[in-house]
């Protein structure tokens, strides 16, 4: 429960990423575009990669049920 908020900020970050790729689908120059791709789909990632590695958030191998 109380890593609600950065799961919401994870999913918020990868739904942005897909819907530029979505939008721009069709016209392969504006996606590959270095002025929209490092903004809109590797900071994305990047933050929802550092986002994951918040202590806690994922379960250790210990922590999960047999």
């Amino acid at each position: 429960m109380k890593y609600t908020f950065i799961l919401l900020l994870i999913a918020i970050l990868l739904l942005m990423r897909e819907a530029f790729l979505v939008a721009t689908f069709d016209n392969l120059t504006k996606q590959l575009n270095e002025a929209f791709w490092y903004p809109l789909v590797a900071l994305p990632e990047l933050l929802a990669v550092i986002l994951y590695s918040t202590p806690g958030l994922v379960p250790t191998k210990a922590e999960l049920p047999r």
